[in-house]
């Protein structure tokens, strides 16, 4: 819910706090799913608010990537800036199962694997807590012009 209104008003938040926000509730669901899986039969609700969090805040994260990046480049830099955007989030997709299924072979638990997903968008929400973007570079304006031209 939170997320949704820092995406639909954004004169209440800023990006940086949406963007922050979104991976952090991203972290709480993680760890959360990591804590219900085992009383899922107590606290089945546990299971579906983190598989919530799991799905719906990436998505926001990257909407609010994409916003701050139109809004900050002008349109082929931030067509390329959405465009990895959108292929981060797709690798991670792909990429995803294939090193759960490889860490629990070798762990012989999932645990080890939320744990290294946890640490992976900490480190991504420290990184973003470094990013000023409130400002918009100084771009040329016939940039664009100059690069469809060549």
């Amino acid at each position: 819910m939170v997320l949704v209104v820092g995406t639909c008003f954004p004169w209440r938040t800023t990006r940086k706090k949406g963007i922050v926000g979104s991976l952090l509730v991203a972290i709480f669901s993680t760890l959360l799913f990591e804590i219900s899986k085992s009383h899922v039969q107590s606290l089945p609700w546990f299971l579906v608010l983190s598989c919530m969090g799991i799905w719906c805040a990436p998505a926001f994260c990257i909407l609010l990537l994409v916003q701050a990046s139109v809004e900050q480049y002008p349109r082929l830099t931030s067509t390329t800036i959405t465009s990895l955007c959108f292929f981060f989030g797709r690798l991670g997709a792909i990429v995803a199962p294939v090193l759960c299924d490889a860490i629990v072979n070798q762990a012989r638990s999932t645990s080890s694997f939320f744990e290294l997903v946890v640490g992976l968008e900490l480190a991504v929400t420290f990184s973003f807590l470094a990013l000023d973007l409130s400002v918009n570079p100084a771009v040329d304006s016939n940039h664009d012009a100059k690069e469809i031209d060549a």
